[in-house]
């Protein structure tokens, strides 16, 4: 069962209000929460985020320490800003709900059983497809055939292919083998993938890449299927227009970057599109499956990227710019010699 925690800031980052969920997270038998420093956990670094790009931020799978267990377990985080009538920022309010088990072992295990599912179902209904596939293909060889009959043959067609390209994403969500991982340089992978997936539309592509960039340590064919669902995913939502700023360069752990092990090295990939912002099923549920159901062919493609990322011990972000744009960084660790 989920745990829901609320805590209430104002600018200066003093805690006006927490209930009881919250306060046993992070201050049981330790007397009143007073501010955002008595927290911890690397959320300073967030509030200070909102307090200065006032929009709504998700961080999922943020490894938090329980101190009423003496455990670190994994919360989703939801950090919303509050105005006036005037539209003065005056709060921030904190939502924090648990995932469930250590360090994230619960949202795996759900995406684990999600694509154990979906792998299965995905097997026999790509058989059926294939099948009547099969079939148009032969009605198609009669003589007699009107221009009527040919339409529904058509269309049929068109339902069964885009039902079959739909259960080929189920295959690949399903892939559960550990990656092959070795060095791979991003800058040159990166301008590619772009530019073959937004080629035959109108949305221009930037991109920026620091000069001592680490090499990333990766399984290149399957990052390359997260990547490209990511970047179709954008194509898709942003109508075939815009712009796609892409850049790239380490990331050492810090306060910021509370998810990250200290005792490695990382490469940050940031994916900033022209909008419009997203706005899936269930608000901030970005990588669920099915999130995404009012764009057609849309709907496994994060989760799709959010899985080979996570398999890669890598992490995702998702944010709203604030412009009416979407960050995507991905978090991938270094190929160090």
């Amino acid at each position: 069962m989920s745990s829901t925690g609320t805590v209430l800031f104002d600018l200066t980052g003093k805690i006006i209000s927490f209930n009881t969920e919250a306060k046993n997270i992070f201050n049981p038998g330790e007397g009143q929460l007073t501010d955002i420093t008595k927290i911890g956990n690397g959320l300073s670094t967030f509030w200070e985020r909102i307090k200065m790009n006032p929009v709504p931020l998700t961080v999922n799978a943020h490894p938090i320490h329980n101190r009423t267990k003496n455990c670190t377990e994994s919360y989703s985080l939801h950090f919303s800003p509050l105005f006036t009538n005037d539209n003065r920022l005056t709060n921030i309010l904190l939502v924090l709900t648990m995932d469930g088990g250590t360090n994230g072992a619960h949202e795996e295990d759900k995406y684990r059983a999600l694509a154990l599912l979906g792998g299965g179902l995905a097997h026999d209904y790509n058989n059926i497809f294939t099948v009547i596939l099969g079939n148009i293909a032969l009605a198609r060889t009669i003589d007699s055939i009107d221009e009527e009959f040919e339409e529904i043959l058509t269309e049929t067609e068109k339902a069964t292919t885009r039902a079959k390209d739909m259960t080929s994403n189920l295959l690949l969500f399903s892939r559960t083998a550990t990656p092959d991982k070795t060095g791979e340089s991003m800058p040159a992978l990166l301008t590619a993938e772009a530019a073959k997936c937004f080629k035959d539309s109108s949305i221009k592509t930037v991109t920026e890449f620091a000069q001592d960039l680490y090499p990333a340590s990766v399984d290149k064919g399957l990052f390359l299927q997260g990547l490209i669902m990511l970047f179709l995913f954008i194509k898709q939502w942003m109508n075939g227009e815009g712009i796609v700023r892409v850049t790239a360069g380490n990331a050492v752990p810090s306060e910021s970057t509370p998810f990250l092990d200290a005792s490695k090295k990382y490469i940050k990939i940031t994916i900033i599109d022209s909008g419009p912002e997203l706005s899936p099923v269930h608000p901030e549920k970005y990588f669920e499956p099915y999130a995404f159901k009012n764009k057609k062919g849309l709907e496994l493609n994060l989760s799709i990227t959010y899985a080979i990322i996570r398999r890669h011990n890598g992490f995702i972000e998702l944010a709203k710019g604030g412009k009416g744009n979407n960050i995507y960084s991905l978090y991938l660790e270094a190929a160090l010699s």
